[in-house]
């Protein structure tokens, strides 16, 4: 529970030693082990991809996203520094199914990485061919497969001129397809030690993966809950949808004394904006 804690929401070692009556560097100790633990359960990547071939999957969502850092100082952390983010942080690549649900991290790098030099460090084109399987892309990793005649990686058109109607309505189908990859970047970062890395960046890859398997789990037992929740929702009964002038009539005709001169009394008011039961009941229907 300590290091759940501390991994859900980024408290510090030290607080969570005095809290516990614990020594800190217990605690560090605590979240060292079943980091290690946890990111040996993570999947390599052939590995994933086989699986879920086997499965009967078709393709991957492919796509890389950068983790905030500290800005430290002098000449070493300069490569971190991303410049379409413009911050520092560390960069990397994830997989996911169709469905949005991560199979696959990569290895923690530089923030300066691009999206492209990843994959091709990672082989994730020969592993896609191995495994039989298909990737939708961004324009990041325009140029990572250069077959056009079995291309493996799809990515949208780049604007460098004006698009044709076909271009355009490829980018939109294509947009739509990978939006699901960014569920799975959301449920990697509802993990708050995320929102901005103070531990050693030596450590990152081991932590993401670490999380990586952590956030399965938490995706899996919600969707467990969420099937075996069959209780039938509440319906509720509205009044119905009946014009001033035939409320009024009605109610006239079947009790005169709550209306008075045809305009609204305050009994009258009160029995038509009751429930439909109350209504009825005071109509004597």
């Amino acid at each position: 529970m300590i290091v759940l804690a501390l991994l859900r929401h980024d408290q510090r070692a030290a607080d969570l030693a005095g809290g516990n009556q614990i020594a800190e560097s217990t605690v560090r100790r605590w979240r060292d082990e079943v980091l290690g633990l946890l990111a040996a359960k993570a999947p390599r990547l052939d590995r994933a991809l086989n699986k879920l071939a086997a499965r009967g999957g078709q393709v991957v969502l492919i796509d890389g996203t950068l983790v905030p850092t500290r800005r430290r100082t002098g000449a070493d952390n300069r490569p971190n520094y991303s410049g379409k983010h413009r911050r520092h942080g560390l960069h990397f690549l994830a997989l996911t199914d169709e469905r949005g649900r991560l199979i696959w991290i990569s290895a923690a790098r530089r923030g300066s990485t691009h999206d492209i030099t990843a994959a091709r460090h990672e082989r994730i084109l020969a592993h896609l061919r191995e495994a039989g399987l298909g990737a939708l892309a961004d324009l990041g990793f325009l140029g990572l497969d250069n077959d056009p005649e079995n291309p493996v990686v799809i990515t949208g058109y780049k604007a460098t001129r004006k698009h044709t109607r076909g271009q355009k309505n490829a980018n939109t189908v294509l947009s739509a397809a990978r939006a699901l990859v960014e569920h799975g970047f959301a449920h990697l970062k509802n993990w708050c030690i995320l929102a901005k890395l103070r531990t050693d960046p030596a450590r990152a890859t081991t932590l993401l993966r670490a999380l990586l398997v952590l956030t399965n789990l938490e995706v899996s037992r919600l969707r467990t809950i969420k099937s075996a929740d069959k209780r039938p929702r509440r319906v509720r009964v509205r009044p119905h949808p009946a014009t001033p002038a035939l409320v009024t009539s009605t109610v006239k005709m079947a009790n005169p004394r709550y209306i008075r001169d045809q305009k609204w009394s305050r009994s009258a008011g009160r029995c038509i904006q009751g429930s439909w039961r109350t209504w009825r009941g005071r109509l004597g229907c």
